[in-house]
């Protein structure tokens, strides 16, 4: 992959908060058409490089992040998902295997389990009581709610965006300022029917503001 020249020094020059030439490129004639002076202030958190030179080893040094790819699928329409999301209620109530076996069909009932992480990260400069930013993942896939859900009497309408995140991205949010500041363990117990499906949660908390602490009690408790 050929690299041009120009391109690691601007990188050095942005990172410094130097002017930077960057080039202007005329879409509907394919060329370059130019260069326009680029400077970050030294309030900007993140620079943002896209594009496949983000792969050469000359720039991958000079970035702070890497690689981040995410897939995001929104399974939210406005029309027709207030009639085919699924109707959630929660509750706190302990329920027993057998007063499940009442709800659900005992010829096609089937159960699993999913264990999944969830992290709550807080953005630099945000101050300690600021709002957080929940980031769940598990594994490689992620599952957000929406922050406003959609209510109907007790129960919540509830479409949901997919996110394909990797655990490597998190680390570089880390990397890039971003501070963790709660952990949860968390694993449900699924039974479902094909009709109506029965989530039991539990979940372990840990709500620590030193990662360092954070890495050292998490593995202690959760075994």
């Amino acid at each position: 992959m050929a690299l041009a020249v120009t391109l690691p020094t601007n990188i050095k020059e942005i990172r410094n908060t130097h002017k930077a030439k960057v080039p202007c490129f005329d879409f509907e004639k394919f060329k370059r058409n130019g260069f326009k002076e680029f400077q970050v202030s030294e309030e900007c958190g993140v620079v943002i490089f896209e594009g496949v030179y983000t792969l050469h080893p000359a720039i991958r040094k000079s970035l702070d992040l890497w690689i981040a790819v995410l897939k995001i699928q929104n399974d939210f329409d406005p029309v027709l998902s207030p009639e085919s999301s699924p109707f959630v209620l929660k509750s706190t109530k302990q329920v027993s295997y057998q007063d499940i076996l009442k709800v659900l069909d005992g010829s096609k009932v089937c159960s699993s389990v999913q264990n999944f992480t969830d992290v709550y990260l807080r953005l630099p400069g945000i101050p300690s009581n600021g709002q957080l930013t929940e980031v769940q993942w598990h594994v490689t896939i992620s599952s957000l709610l929406f922050i406003q859900p959609i209510r109907e009497g007790n129960f919540i309408i509830q479409p949901k965006v997919d996110f394909d995140i990797s655990a490597s991205t998190v680390a570089g949010l880390l990397k890039l300022g971003y501070q963790a500041v709660a952990y949860i363990e968390a694993s449900a117990v699924i039974y479902q029917d094909g009709k109506v499906i029965i989530f039991l949660q539990s979940y372990t908390h840990f709500p620590f503001l030193e990662r360092n602490l954070l890495e050292y009690a998490c593995p202690m408790i959760s075994g």
